[in-house]
């Protein structure tokens, strides 16, 4: 495995992680988007389609991998592989900035 497939390979058992939105965090359904807003941050983050399902589906019982079966299901995705490394990187920086809890 070279070091860029390294950097970007998802943590062990992240398919089974459980998420839920940070309770300050609010977001709101514009037609086909969503503004994310993270109060304790001053952040928001405008979110496409595909963005504000994901947000939607983080309830703290739905594990990431399916999350990622939602999304497979709903959208035009190339794979699960495909979504999942997406959620990974949405996570990963959603966490970071304070909107998400892992349960």
């Amino acid at each position: 495995m070279s070091e860029t497939d390294n950097k970007n390979a998802l943590p062990e058992g992240f398919d089974t992680r459980v998420y839920r939105r940070h309770p300050d965090v609010s977001f709101s359904r514009f037609g086909d988007e969503g503004l994310l807003v993270v109060p304790h941050g001053a952040w928001q983050l405008v979110l496409n389609g595909v963005g504000l399902r994901v947000l939607e589906l983080l309830d703290g019982e739905r594990s990431t991998g399916q999350i990622a079966d939602v999304i497979l299901e709903e959208f035009d995705a190339p794979s699960r592989e495909a979504v999942l490394a997406d959620l990974g990187e949405l996570l990963g920086d959603l966490s970071e900035r304070g909107a998400l809890e892992v349960v």
